[in-house]
């Protein structure tokens, strides 16, 4: 049985597969600042391809309200993105979020 979000204390999830997602990222986030802006690189891509499946099930459902809410939120993720790659860049790292893993490399993302 899952534990009511109200009822966990902060970094503790009763999903497994999350618990142990999160303590991956926060080992690497905390060894340095160009790991921190990776893990802020690898989260939004994470929540961009979550978030076009969450969009694809709306559409399906004709839920125009839910698909608008996930595409606004889905252009907020895309502005991270962007941001953390340019705090690389900033760091002197030239290719930003794909400098580290090919998965995270996404430059046909809009950027606004």
């Amino acid at each position: 049985m899952y534990a009511d979000i109200e009822d966990m204390p902060a970094g503790q999830y009763s999903v497994s597969e999350i618990q142990t997602l999160y303590n991956e990222l926060i080992a690497k986030g905390i060894q340095s600042k160009q790991d921190a802006l990776e893990v802020g690189c690898m989260i939004e891509v994470v929540d961009i391809n979550d978030l076009a499946n969450d969009i694809a099930i709306a559409k399906d459902s004709n839920a125009s309200d839910v698909v608008s809410a996930f595409e606004f939120l889905r252009d907020g993720s895309y502005k991270h993105y962007w941001a953390f790659d340019k705090g690389l860049k900033n760091m002197g790292i030239a290719d930003g979020c794909c400098s580290f893993d090919n998965a995270y490399c996404h430059t046909e993302y809009p950027y606004n």
